[in-house]
Parts: structure tokens; C-alpha cells; sequence
């Protein structure tokens, strides 16, 4: 095992974005302590992470990351939304003793700038959402129409937001498109 010394040289000798972490649970609430982050995760987004500072984790939006870590998974890869950084995120977790972990953002998930301005222009209803269903973007008119921000739509899937019955509507017609078997 490294002491705590050598991880902080691989965070900061890293040329991917990560953080070394201390994670805690208090009753039924989940946070991470930033124990240490890298330049390249500093360039990201500059004076956003605190460092020894509890973060509150949002058990919907975290809960790829926190059911991995709660069931004591030692490395593991999700997608999750990283609303410090305002984006979707891959990222990789690795445990590195009792409740400690490095997590490098590997990928940031963007929607090509030309297919957003693309959107923005048009008077339909229009979003895209990720390979799990979950909503990376939604265009003005779907704005008006759901009377949400994107801030509320984004990260979410069809179930969070719409009636069960219509949601599990959404999600066959999505299963069907990526299928190939529905055109929309």
C-alpha cells in the first residue's frame, strides 16, 4: 500500500483532472472531504473546490458513485454529473485506504457546440439525453413547455420528472429509436 505522501505525488504529477478524497457517511447523508487536487483539475474550474471542506453528495444525482463506494467496491467506472463543474463527467474511482479515494475526471460528456446553437434556433421541442436516459440538454422551447430550467432537467431521467405512466411511455419509445425500430 503508498503512504499518503506518494498518492498526493501521483495527484499532482497526473496529467488528467483528479482529486484525492475522504468520503463519510452521517446517517442517511453521504459527503466527500477534498483531501487534494491537481493543477489540470484546478484549470478546469479555478476556486471551486475547497480543500477540507465536507462536501454535501445529492443521493439522485451521485448515486452510481455512492451505491459503488457503500457496497465497498474498490475501483469502479460512472457517469455522473459534477455539478461543481456543471458538466457530465466519466469518471474512475479507486479506493485507497478505509474511506479514502483518488477520482480522476476522465471525460467530460459535451453536446457539440453547433448541434446546441443548431436546437437553441428551433421552435420545437427538442433535448438529448445520455446512453442511461438521463438529460444532457433541453432547448428553449422544452423550457417553456416543462416550466423547468435546464438546472432541473439535467441529470434527470424521464421518471424523475414526468407521471410514471408517461415516463415508462418515453422510455420504450427511446429503447425503440436506439434500437432502430421507431423513427421520430
Amino acid at each position: 500500500m503508498l503512504s499518503n505522501e506518494e498518492y498526493i505525488k501521483i495527484i499532482l504529477d497526473s496529467p488528467v483532472p483528479c482529486m484525492w478524497i475522504e468520503y463519510t457517511r452521517k446517517e442517511d447523508e453521504y459527503y466527500i472531504n477534498i483531501l487534494g487536487i491537481n493543477g489540470e483539475l484546478d484549470k478546469i474550474k479555478k476556486d471551486v473546490f475547497k480543500l477540507n471542506f465536507d462536501y454535501k453528495l445529492d443521493k439522485e444525482l451521485c448515486k452510481n458513485f455512492i451505491l459503488n463506494i457503500e457496497d465497498g467496491v474498490k475501483q469502479f467506472k460512472v457517469l455522473e454529473y459534477v455539478s461543481l463543474l456543471n458538466s457530465f463527467y466519466k469518471i474512475d474511482v479507486k479506493h485507497i485506504s478505509k474511506n479514502k479515494y483518488i477520482i480522476w475526471f476522465t471525460k467530460k460528456i459535451e453536446i457539440d457546440e453547433n448541434i446546441k446553437e443548431l436546437i437553441k434556433k428551433m421552435d420545437v421541442y427538442l433535448w438529448c439525453k445520455d446512453k442511461n436516459g438521463k438529460y444532457v440538454y433541453i432547448n428553449r422551447p422544452y423550457e417553456s413547455y416543462k416550466y423547468a430550467t435546464p438546472e432541473y432537467i439535467i441529470g434527470k431521467n424521464d421518471f424523475e420528472i414526468f407521471p410514471k405512466e408517461i415516463a415508462e411511455r418515453f422510455v420504450k419509445d427511446d429503447k425503440e429509436l436506439l434500437e432502430g425500430k421507431k423513427i421520430m
